[in-house]
């Protein structure tokens, strides 16, 4: 039995995004910048306002808010197609997974996400 090599070149891209419990941008790392066409300099310290696309930000905000109260979210850990304003100016679908980040005594204090290149399996996904 022969193990197929695999090396970094070959798993899709993915990036890392952390924001705070005010959804401000901590963190944009990985491929954030290839996948989103945001480099962080322009996302840094701003809120997810710049990546959630308008006519899904009154949604989005109910349920982060719901989500950083509760301290738990109905979608965490379960894939998601997420809709991201990219830097084009063009709204794409990305495989997402997310996470609450909470503090020793378990309130959410933010939030992590894992946002993957869509695979050639999925063309739907990516433009929207």
């Amino acid at each position: 039995m022969y193990a197929r090599r695999v090396t970094i070149a070959d798993e899709p891209k993915t990036a890392f995004v952390a924001v705070n419990r005010n959804g401000e941008i901590l963190l944009w790392a990985g491929d954030a910048e290839q996948l989103t066409g945001h480099r962080a300099d322009q996302v840094l310290g701003r809120t997810l306002d710049v990546i959630v696309p308008t006519e899904y930000q009154d949604r989005h905000w109910h349920g982060f808010r719901s989500a950083m109260e509760a301290g738990r979210a109905e979608a965490e850990g379960a894939p998601i197609d997420l809709p991201v304003h990219c830097g084009d100016g063009e709204v794409r679908r990305f495989p997402t997974s997310f996470t609450l980040i909470r503090d020793a005594r378990g309130h959410a204090i933010g939030a992590a996400a894992a946002i993957k290149e869509p695979s050639p399996d999925d063309p739907e996904l990516y433009p929207l």
